[in-house]
């Protein structure tokens, strides 16, 4: 029978070393996979992260853009009416007014312009208060958009005068145009501050007609003004003649120059009866 010899000692620790050196790299290699995972699941996260605060900081960008386009929408609009009535600010009226004359140009069309004039609005502020008056001021404003089409034009013109730009109105149809108007915007019952008063109004207007000849803003104003401040000398029932200007249509000419119009501020008074 054959003895096996011994295993020298040093054979007995390389055998040793050799199996915790292999156990040693599996080890590592374990921690550099988890490792290299760890770091993956991190990076993921962090890229995460990035997108969800780029989302917000994209939500908050729009949040203040439209926040800024709103506020310079409001700049524009407080810009372009009046604080009081709501109506197109004195600037903007002209800018409507010269707008549709250049464009009336161009498409060979008429333009109604008309002044308004409240009649003894300083009478109701001395009478009611100048609080009063201004919400008078305001319910008038409120009529007049009422009364006026979407792609008309009103605007306060200065004070208690207002301004209204007409467009595609045939010049036929302007006169009754006006008068239907007339009947919308005027003997207001006004309630204010406790009190109770009735608002009218007296209006001149003139036709704008390219096809006559250019007029400028300005000359059409001064004709349409000057019927307006007629009623403040003569009777409630008498207006003024509107004079012819070249390069507008008044809206109502009289057959006679001298002979005045009847006037838009009141209804004309009937005719006493014959008695028999």
């Amino acid at each position: 029978m054959r003895a096996w010899a011994p295993i020298p000692r040093r054979s007995r620790c390389r055998s040793a070393f050799s199996l915790h050196g292999g156990e040693s790299n599996w080890s590592y290699a374990l921690c550099g996979l988890a490792l290299l995972l760890l770091l993956t699941s991190l990076n993921r996260l962090y890229a995460r992260h990035l997108r969800a605060r780029g989302r917000e900081l994209e939500c908050l960008v729009h949040e203040r853009t439209r926040e800024l386009e709103e506020s310079r929408e409001q700049l524009r609009i407080q810009a372009a009416h009046d604080g009081l009535t709501g109506m197109l600010n004195r600037t903007a009226i002209l800018r409507a007014l010269g707008a549709e004359m250049e464009r009336a140009r161009r498409e060979s069309r008429t333009v109604v312009v008309a002044l308004v004039d409240l009649d003894n609005f300083k009478r109701i502020n001395d009478a009611y208060g100048h609080l009063a008056g201004d919400e008078a001021l305001r319910w008038f404003g409120v009529a007049v958009g009422a009364a006026i089409r979407a792609y008309d034009h009103a605007g306060r013109y200065g004070g208690e005068e207002f301004l209204l730009v007409l467009t595609e109105i045939p010049r036929l149809a302007a006169e009754q145009r006006l008068i239907d108007l007339h009947a919308s915007i005027s003997n207001l019952e006004i309630q204010a501050r406790g009190s109770q008063f009735q608002l009218n109004c007296s209006m001149g207007a003139v036709v704008f007609d390219p096809c006559k000849e250019l007029s400028t803003a300005e000359s059409l104003l001064a004709v349409a003004d000057r019927p307006s401040m007629w009623p403040k000398r003569w009777p409630q029932s008498y207006g003024s003649p509107i004079r012819r200007q070249r390069g507008c249509v008044p809206v109502a000419a009289p057959s006679q120059t001298n002979k005045p119009l009847r006037n838009l501020s009141a209804p004309a008074r009937p005719r006493a009866r014959k008695r028999f």
